[in-house]
C-alpha cells in the first residue's frame, strides 16, 4: 500500500513539473488568449508556471513521507476526511469574486 501512495504522490509531482514546463507563452496564447479574447497576456502567467513547479517539487520531496502516512491510515480516517470536505463544500459557494445574478 505504501508504494502505491508514494508512487501516486510522486507521479502527481512529476505531472505538475511537466505542466509547468508546458505552460509557456505559446500554450497561453493558444488556450487562453484566443478563446477568451484577451488582448494581451496578463502578468500572472509566469506566476502560474512558478506555482506549478513549486508544488511539483514539494510533492516530489514529500512523496515518501506522504506515502508512509497514507499507508498507515485507516479507511475510517479517509471517510472522516471525505465527510468533512463534503460538509464544508457549501461554505465555498460564498466566493467574493463570483458575480451573482440579481
Amino acid at each position: 500500500m505504501r508504494w502505491i501512495a508514494t508512487t501516486l504522490c510522486a507521479s502527481c509531482g512529476a505531472a505538475l513539473l511537466v505542466a509547468a514546463r508546458a505552460l509557456d507563452g505559446r500554450w497561453f496564447e493558444r488556450h487562453v488568449l484566443l478563446p477568451w479574447y484577451y488582448p494581451w497576456a496578463p502578468s500572472w502567467v509566469s506566476d502560474t508556471r512558478i506555482a506549478a513547479a513549486t508544488c511539483g517539487v514539494i510533492l516530489l520531496a514529500l512523496a515518501w513521507p506522504l506515502g508512509r502516512g497514507a499507508a498507515r491510515s485507516t479507511f475510517a480516517g479517509w471517510l472522516r476526511i471525505l465527510l468533512a470536505v463534503v460538509l464544508g463544500d457549501p461554505k465555498t459557494n460564498n466566493r467574493p469574486f463570483c458575480v451573482k445574478a440579481k
